[in-house]
């Protein structure tokens, strides 16, 4: 039966830094446990290693050399991050398709494409065995400074939408949790989180929730959208695109029903493609062990 998290701080842990080194690196290259992902697969996490001992017991992995991209984007990968810090520091942005390599590259931030970091996990292509009920509804999530504005018109909508549910879900970012979970339960959602972003197991809790559900829907094209369509769960754009109270300039064309038309128009009928999921996830980019170790200085 699935766990319906409803305390954000439930799966939380601090940070696991990464061992000290030379270059520069990113905190954000941990978001959602992707440095630990990418270490596992070239077998570079210790876990308390009784012949390499750190003090208190702790987990490490070496640091990633540059700037991971952590989430879907249709531009350079890294835009989140602010290209100019990049761009003068003049280190490696490690983004996950094409087409992000391209734009990251146009704007002289150098760049290799490598694939999404949940390619490189033993369980991103299982076969579903779960008996999916519902739908899961993953809005877009505020990221300070940029914070959700006027929550009500889009619920209005998506409750609307999920009027013939019998189970009806809200997965909500942390950052929007304690605002907005009483403004879905007065529509009879039920709301769970699944933390901060370096909340532990934070990906394969995600593949179960979107499992676990007939339907994925949002306000705009986010990396759930391709993870759903991956993992054989139909995603559908729903209602009128949440916006921030600050207007974010790297927020992408996700929310345009035009861009939807001419790019990703099943997101627009609630069908399922898994081939363009694969390829906005990077899976042509992927490298092997060898060839990550070495691109990392591994």
């Amino acid at each position: 039966m699935l766990e319906f998290v409803t305390n954000p701080k439930t799966y939380d842990r601090r940070r696991l830094k990464p061992l000290p080194v030379d270059f520069v690196t990113y905190e954000s290259n941990d978001f959602y446990n992707q440095r630990e992902i990418l270490a596992r697969f070239c077998n570079n996490w210790i876990e308390n290693n009784p012949e390499h001992p750190i003090p208190g017991g702790a987990t490490y992995g070496k640091a990633i050399p540059g700037k991971l991209q952590h989430g879907w984007q249709w531009g350079t990968g890294v835009d989140d991050e602010g290209r100019d810090r990049i761009r003068h520091t003049n280190v490696e942005a490690w983004v996950w398709n094409k087409r992000n390599e391209q734009k990251a590259n146009e704007v002289s931030v150098k760049s290799i494409a490598i694939g999404a970091p949940i390619l490189y996990t033993d369980w991103t292509l299982e076969e579903e065995k779960s008996d999916p009920k519902g739908v899961l509804v993953i809005p877009s999530h505020s990221q300070s400074p940029f914070n959700i504005k006027h929550w009500e018109d889009n619920i209005r909508e998506t409750s609307w939408f999920c009027s013939d549910f019998k189970r009806k879900t809200t997965l909500l970012y942390y950052q929007d949790y304690s605002y907005a979970k009483p403004l879905y339960e007065a529509y009879g959602f039920t709301v769970c989180c699944l933390g901060g972003p370096y909340a532990e197991g934070y990906l394969n809790r995600l593949k179960s929730l979107i499992l676990a559900h007939e339907i994925v829907i949002g306000d705009k094209v986010s990396t759930s959208s391709f993870y759903a369509n991956m993992w054989n769960r139909s995603f559908m754009i729903v209602g009128s695109a949440l916006e921030t109270e600050i207007p974010d300039p790297f927020s992408g064309p996700g929310g345009d029903k035009m861009f939807l038309k001419d790019t990703f128009p099943h997101f627009l009928k609630g069908e399922v493609n898994k081939d363009v999921a694969l390829e906005e996830l990077g899976i042509s980019c992927k490298k092997s062990k060898n060839e990550l170790k070495k691109l990392f200085n591994w």
